[in-house]
């Protein structure tokens, strides 16, 4: 199985041509033998807090209809963050479109404290199964939240991944966290970030693999957008830049 994770720089505010990226990242993902393709946090606004009342989405937008398209045209699972409507407020959530399936939600359940003017707490999925394979979800701060980590680990993933807006200061701790994670637990784990600007800060990228061991596997730079696939059979990882 191969996982794509694609770091983008989103068009503040702007979700259709945001849809139009994630499908071009998603075509490229599919032609590198991708079957689960993630995004960033927030991927189809951008990381923008102040503006999230005025972005958020239902679950049943019409607008993001072409991307349960090309998921059962391709067979392909896609992961895109989004500014989610919820009976509580708004969530910060990836959600999943997969072939021939209901959409599923992961919302971020620890918020950070900046986040909570803007946001509401929502429940986390407990990872997603894919041919066979369990993967623990996270969204940015919740890194740094053991409980969360803990619950993820409960369902035995083979791999942990978290998409996250990281600005420098937030990158190095995330890469420092992910690594640790990786050797105590002895489980693959893997940072999708996004590049350029994001609520008055600018995103690193960095997006990035490590193996159980701790050790990089595959690490995208900190300007360019690309994918970066990760081949779990072979335990090798493939950067494209795009």
């Amino acid at each position: 199985m191969k996982i794509s994770l694609v770091q983008n720089r989103p068009y503040t505010a702007n979700l259709l041509a945001n849809i139009k990226d994630h499908i071009e990242y998603a075509q490229k993902s599919v032609e590198n033998g991708a079957e689960l393709v993630v995004f960033p946090e927030l991927s189809l606004t951008g990381y923008e807090p102040t503006l999230a009342a005025s972005l958020a989405l239902e679950i049943d937008d019409s607008h993001l209809q072409p991307l349960q398209d090309f998921s059962d045209e391709y067979k392909v699972t896609l992961g895109v963050g989004v500014p989610l409507l919820s009976k509580k407020g708004i969530c910060i959530s990836l959600l999943f479109f997969r072939p021939g399936l209901p959409v599923i939600v992961h919302h971020k359940q620890y918020l950070h404290p900046d986040e909570e003017a803007y946001f509401v707490s929502g429940p986390n999925l407990p990872g997603i199964r894919l041919n066979g394979l369990h993967v623990g979800l996270a969204i940015c701060y919740e890194l740094s939240v053991k409980k969360q980590l803990l619950e993820q680990l409960k369902h035995e993933p083979g791999i942990y991944l978290s998409s996250v807006a990281k600005a420098p200061r937030g990158l190095a701790t995330a890469t420092t966290q992910l690594a640790q994670i990786a050797r105590k637990y002895n489980i693959i784990t893997g940072m999708v970030n996004c590049v350029g600007p994001a609520n008055g800060s600018i995103c690193m990228g960095n997006t990035a693999i490590w193996n159980s061991g701790g050790s990089l596997l595959g690490l995208l730079n900190q300007k360019d957008t690309g994918i970066l696939i990760l081949d779990l059979e072979n335990r090798y990882c493939k950067s494209v830049y795009c």
